[in-house]
């Protein structure tokens, strides 16, 4: 194999620059609290009141990064603090706006998706205007590698001729000049590693996409809105990467009592749990019936649940199950969500294709009444009244693998329940009307969790 020479000396020198920490912040201010709470509003209330620093503000959703901080900033009078969200303009991107933006030292407030895409230039700006970055909802700064993934044998061959380096980092570096020019199969997978975002486990068998920690790190303050951080994924990769973590404060700081919201929940919320329909479920997808720790334990309805062990008459069943608890519900297509992983129901790209659909749910199409397991910071679906849930949630072991590998503990309960309680947190609930939800959570596993947590 030949060496890339200066080529590589080159990709050395971006991952060192990505990674800097000369003057970055080694500590992660963690504001921890329940949805409803108050956090997105006391993060602002902060800003109002130290208007003379410059200001990230990192959210998951775009449609939040266009509203968000005008909303909040209003309720604090003229503060003078005015936030920019990057734009296409002409034929520029997002990117380059946002480039720009920084360059003029304006307040940008930006996507979770954009902001990994900020580079060593944003990176650079970042730092010599000692931005505060607030990332409201943990920021997913390590996940599986999904794109330009290749097959088993090519990485074992790869491996063995060298042609790729594991590094004790759990770093993937390319050290082959010819594999994976020009349009090759091999292609995104050398870009990748090229640019520092390639990780892997120690066996070099599960892959991850990582963001350099030096862009957070060039920040004069990290701060980050979640909720149960402890255990979570954003916890572990930030302790693999040398960080520590204090509570974020500061005085005039308001949250709303989480027992006396929890004990509202109690209030509002009205569980669909159909003893019969759904022990008649669990026998006929051979989930534990009569052992409750078995049942408690069982993996179906899990992503590989779904994707490799089910069969055409289980998509049928849970179909069927999911159409009867909504009609229980006295529930029609408009007021329902229900969420399981996209495939099955025919997702094809940002399209759902009836033609592919496995599981059929007649009346209720996923176009209307799908939400995406994972949503979080957004009150687009405050008018669902009834929610199905039904999806069995494990982390990936492309991360998992990796974290524990460098000493990391995480908590598979943990990361399942924080994001049920932000799935059902995106409906009526969110309200102050004192509006019910209608609830039905399929797994039994996911279904302990989440009574456990509200009656703790």
């Amino acid at each position: 194999m030949q060496n890339i020479g200066n080529r590589k000396a080159s990709q050395e020198n971006y991952i060192i620059m990505l990674n800097a920490v000369a003057k970055g912040v080694k500590e992660v201010e963690v504001l921890d609290a329940m949805c409803g709470t108050g956090k997105t509003y006391n993060l602002f209330k902060f800003v109002s009141q130290n208007s003379h620093e410059r200001y990230i503000y990192v959210t998951p959703m775009v449609s939040e990064a266009s509203s968000r901080p005008k909303e909040e900033l209003a309720k604090f009078g003229d503060c003078g603090v005015v936030f920019w969200e990057p734009k296409e303009i002409g034929p520029n991107r997002k990117g380059d706006h946002l480039i720009s933006l920084l360059k003029s030292e304006k307040n940008v407030s930006c996507t979770h998706e954009l902001f990994r895409r900020v580079g060593h230039a944003g990176q650079e700006l970042i730092r010599q205007s000692a931005y505060i970055i607030i990332i409201d909802e943990a920021l997913e700064m390590i996940g599986a590698q999904k794109e330009n993934a290749l097959p088993a044998d090519d990485i074992k061959l790869m491996l063995e001729r060298k042609a790729i380096i594991l590094e004790e980092s759990g770093r993937v570096t390319w050290n082959d000049e010819a594999l994976g020019k020009g349009n090759s199969m091999h292609a995104g997978f050398r870009d990748l590693a090229e640019t520092g975002q390639l990780h892997a486990d120690k066996s070099g068998t599960f892959f991850n996409i990582q963001l350099p920690i030096g862009i957070i790190q060039a920040a004069k303050r990290i701060i980050v809105s979640t909720y149960l951080f402890e255990g979570s994924i954003l916890q572990a990769y930030l302790q693999v990467k040398g960080m520590t973590f204090k509570p974020f404060y500061f005085d005039g700081m308001e949250l709303r009592d989480e027992k006396a919201l929890k004990a509202a929940l109690v209030d509002r919320i009205q569980f669909f749990d159909l003893p019969i329909t759904t022990e008649r479920l669990y026998r006929q997808l051979k989930i534990p019936v009569d052992d409750l720790a078995a049942r408690a334990r069982d993996r179906a309805l899990s992503y590989s649940w779904y994707m490799d062990k089910a069969k055409a008459k289980d998509f049928v069943t849970l179909g069927k199950h999911i159409r009867n608890t909504a009609r229980q519900m006295n529930a029609k297509a408009d007021d329902l969500i229900y969420t399981m992983p996209s495939e099955p129901l025919g997702k094809q790209g940002d399209k759902w294709d009836y033609r592919n659909r496995r599981i059929k749910i007649k009346g209720f199409g996923p176009e209307t009444c799908y939400l995406d397991k994972g949503a979080r910071a957004t009150n687009r679906h405050a008018d669902k009244s009834a929610a199905i849930h039904a999806y069995n949630r494990y982390l990936n072991p492309s991360v998992t693998k990796y974290l524990e590998d460098h000493g990391a503990r995480i908590s598979h309960d943990t990361f399942a329940l924080a994001e049920l309680i932000q799935w059902v947190s995106r409906t009526t609930i969110r309200k102050p009307d004192n509006s019910t939800l209608r609830l039905h959570i399929v797994s039994p596993r996911m279904d302990k969790l989440y009574k456990g947590w509200l009656h703790s």
